[in-house]
């Protein structure tokens, strides 16, 4: 399965600002502290949980590959 990008809702940045947001540099010391890592892991077990609670499954009905397309319907 391929994630498409979303076409609909560009984010409208000029390309301009983009190329002068990545010649940009980077300063100081961006290594995490101790109590940052902490705060990480228990940011990602509360986003775990949340991901869990909200699993659920999709149901397959129909595909169709060809050479150039790959549809499937849901």
């Amino acid at each position: 399965m391929q994630l498409l990008p979303n076409d609909h809702y560009p984010i409208d940045i000029a390309p301009k600002l983009l190329a002068q947001i990545a010649k940009m540099p980077i300063w100081g010391n961006h290594v995490p502290t101790e109590d940052q890592l902490q705060a990480w892991k228990a940011f990602l077990k509360v986003e775990e949980r949340i991901a869990k609670a909200r699993r659920f499954c999709v149901y397959c009905i129909n595909y169709k590959y060809t050479e150039n397309k790959r549809e499937i319907a849901l």
